[in-house]
């Protein structure tokens, strides 16, 4: 992402209803920005008043100097890209979108291309209202290598609609997740609170001192003794809450070695015992993580709607492997 700049306006006050607070006469003097962003420049000191800070509701009188930086508004065109996108339904409000692995949900520091956002930006022209957030349409997010349903709102009232339920934990999420090991029971609740792990910075880690309420259902579908298909619910939405959640347990994701599996691809050969064929190609080579289904009130019928997202290719081949292969006995398993 290129840095924000910045263009700075000198105004002085001449014309004004007595009163008048300082966002709302900002306002009106830059119709194309929110009063609400406007209020969050001032709260950074953006905002100057006959040369000092100021507060949001600050009256304003004949003779004030008014200095502002306003950040130059990003024009979507710069980052809209056509690539496909996997759409499973689309109205006037929101789309539900079917992400692929190995991409990122929204332009970052080291992401600015390539992402669903840079997808969503060629296929929807909405500018967004903070002319400094290039997320526009952004409910929630998958993690880069998390497969399945996400939703992206295609106006603001729509977006806050769909935010505010997941605040409210009003949205019902199912992942299917294939893990390490032979869960000791059907199904359970996992409730361990998540903080950022205390040495490295990218990953979350089960901390009961200053950690978050976390909580996870979890329902085994299929055991294979060194492997299990296991849906998961989460009642939270923490960051890589699932993920460690499931190595809390000790049963990580397939292939999630940031979270204690103990390889990074598996191949037939791995399954089966067996030497490795030349040039193998691995069955699995990421998280075998994936968000099946989500439901939720529709952000203006109020309608109850539920969607679903098919396995990703190489999801649906390791498990097809697996079922071929047949359960290991628990003895076998590790």
């Amino acid at each position: 992402m290129p840095e924000q700049e910045y263009e700075r306006h000198s105004i002085l006050v001449k014309h004004h209803r007595k009163g008048r607070r300082i966002d709302s006469y900002l306002s009106s003097r830059f119709p194309h920005v929110s009063r609400t962003y406007l209020q969050k420049l001032i709260r950074r000191g953006m905002v100057r008043l006959n040369g000092g800070n100021v507060k949001a509701s600050a009256e304003i009188a004949h003779g004030d100097v008014i200095d502002i930086e306003l950040p130059v508004r990003i024009r979507p065109s710069q980052f809209a890209e056509d690539i496909p996108l996997d759409i499973i339904y689309e109205d006037d409000d929101f789309r539900a979108i079917n992400k692929p692995a190995d991409m990122v949900t929204h332009p970052a520091k080291g992401h600015s291309r390539g992402t669903l956002v840079n997808a969503l930006l060629h296929h929807c022209n909405w500018t967004p209202d903070d002319p400094d957030d290039l997320r526009p349409g952004v409910v929630h997010r998958l993690d880069k290598n998390t497969t399945g349903i996400m939703l992206f709102a295609k106006h603001e009232l729509s977006q806050s609609r769909i935010q505010q339920q997941f605040q409210d934990r009003t949205i019902f999420k199912s992942y299917l997740a294939i893990v390490q090991g032979d869960p000791q029971v059907d199904e359970d609740e996992i409730v361990l609170p998540l903080a950022r792990h205390p040495y490295h910075r990218k990953r979350r880690a089960v901390d009961h001192t200053d950690g978050v309420e976390a909580r996870t259902v979890y329902m085994v579908k299929e055991r294979f003794g060194d492997f299990a298909l296991v849906e998961c619910r989460p009642k939270t939405g923490r960051t890589h809450q699932i993920r460690v959640h499931l190595a809390a347990i000790w049963h990580p994701g397939a292939c999630d070695v940031t979270y204690g599996a103990r390889l990074p691809a598996i191949c037939r050969s791995h399954l089966h015992a067996a030497p490795a064929a030349e040039n193998e190609e691995p069955l699995m080579q990421r998280t075998a993580l994936h968000a099946w289904q989500i439901e939720l009130n529709h952000p203006t019928t109020s309608e109850r709607v539920r969607f679903e997202a098919p396995l990703p290719a190489d999801y649906a081949a390791f498990l097809n492997e697996l079922r071929i292969r047949g359960p290991l006995k628990r003895k076998d398993s590790e």
